[in-house]
This record gives structure tokens, sequence and C-alpha cells, in this order.
């Protein structure tokens, strides 16, 4: 497989881990989908009722910011499910990888290149296709204009 995957872990407001969590799956998902973009994995830490992940494919890195820049400048998105998601973010921290390394089919837990993800199970999810090895990006969320 070519191609990367973004990892985004979130970690949210105190207590607003299923309010988060419904959002997503309610509004946030079926958007990302009929967008096009491929979620590959996503769900609430096992660990931490208030961290949450997800991950998505791109074929390269000029796609992955041709579809985002689309996608989180949309009408649909910042006049729908943004304000509700943003707002239960605390941070962000995105990592990317190329699509080189390999994992059998079914393994979700395991090591992503050098940086090990927080959250080592998923619900919700499709078999992981590939993972790499750039560092994670620590980002603050900000519910101001984005």
């Amino acid at each position: 497989m070519g191609g990367i995957v973004e990892i985004r872990t979130y970690t949210l407001k105190p207590g607003s881990g299923a309010g988060f969590h419904r959002t997503f799956v309610e509004d946030a998902l079926p958007m990302l989908e009929r967008w096009g973009v491929d979620v590959v994995a996503f769900g609430p830490s096992l660990d931490d009722d208030d961290a949450y992940f997800l991950m998505r494919a791109y074929r390269s890195v000029d796609e992955r910011q041709q579809s985002q820049d689309a996608f989180y400048g949309s009408d649909e998105w910042r006049n729908g499910p943004r304000e509700a998601i943003v707002a239960k973010i605390e941070t962000l921290i995105l990592g990317r990888g190329s699509g080189r390394a390999r994992f059998p089919s079914g393994r979700v837990a395991g090591r992503l290149g050098p940086w090990r993800p927080q959250h080592r199970h998923c619900t919700g999810s499709r078999p992981i296709r590939g993972a790499g090895t750039s560092p994670p990006v620590r980002t603050t969320i900000s519910s101001g204009p984005s």
C-alpha cells in the first residue's frame, strides 16, 4: 500500500467523552464519508473516558491537504457539527506516517514506527492498512475561527 495514514489523538475536556463520541458517530462520520474521506478507525480510549482517536488514510500528503482544506472550509462543516466537536477538545496530537509498514489483517494494536499510540484498541474500526514513521505533532484546539 502506498499513501499515508493520519492518526489524531484527542484529549477531551473532562466529562465530554460520551457526547464527543455521539456527535462524531451521528454527525461528523457520515459527513466525512460523504466527502470521500477514508476513515480507517476511530473511537474512545479504553483507558480514559475523555480521550479519543481518529485514523484516516490518504493517497498522498497533497491529497490529504486538499481533502482537509475542502472539508474544513466547507459550509457543511462550519455550519454543522464543528462547534459541538471543537468545544469538547482540549488538545490534539497529530501523527502522520507513510503506508509502507504492513500489519496482519485484523491487527489494531501495535507499534506504528517510532511512536506508540496512546489508544491500542478501538471501536467502530477496520483493520489498519498501513502506518509510518513520522513523529506526532501536538496542536492546541481553539474554538475561534479555523
